[in-house]
């Protein structure tokens, strides 16, 4: 078809009617993923990290092409790949370990040093204690002390038979 110029009209129409016909005419597979993504998040395993997922997914899909586990074929690759990841499990395990010694050692410090700053507050709160005793103590020696300069002073003026009646008592 062309216009009054001789150009033809609608040129990229048959590229878009290609890609209409390329879309898809349903979800059926995104929602068969998503089924079955659902059904491995159980509450069991909820807490499944994406690697985990993704895994348990390949592997799933390998046993649907292949007919049933029995039937994957049994190569060298895949004994090598199967002693490789078991490997680097193995591996993640001791670290995961060492991780979690190295935290437990770190709490035991900070554990001790908090235990140490509260024996080191507890000696200076007695050590205040102690304080506050003694001087109460030397005050109400110093106030004894004044009484009996007062008492010696008073009886001195008396005379020195006022100090024996006094004594007396």
């Amino acid at each position: 078809m062309a216009d009054t110029d001789g150009q033809q009209k609608y040129e990229h129409l048959s590229f878009v009617g290609k890609a209409a016909l390329n879309l898809s005419h349903g979800y059926a597979v995104p929602e068969r993923v998503f089924s079955v993504n659902n059904a491995l998040l159980t509450k069991e395993r909820g807490s499944l990290a994406k690697r985990s997922i993704v895994a348990i997914r390949v592997l799933k899909e390998a046993i649907r092409i292949f007919g049933s586990c029995t039937e994957v074929p049994v190569t060298k690759e895949l004994l090598q790949s199967v002693k490789q990841v078991h490997s680097e499990y193995a591996l993640f395990l001791e670290n995961e370990c060492k991780q979690a010694l190295l935290e437990e050692e770190e709490r035991k410090k900070i554990e001790q040093a908090r235990e140490q700053e509260r024996a080191a507050q507890k000696a200076k709160n007695d050590l205040l204690e102690q304080l506050k005793a003694q001087d109460k103590l030397e005050k109400s020696q110093s106030l004894e002390q004044d009484t009996a300069r007062e008492l010696i002073s008073e009886a001195s003026k008396k005379g020195p038979s006022k100090v024996k009646e006094m004594c007396n008592l």
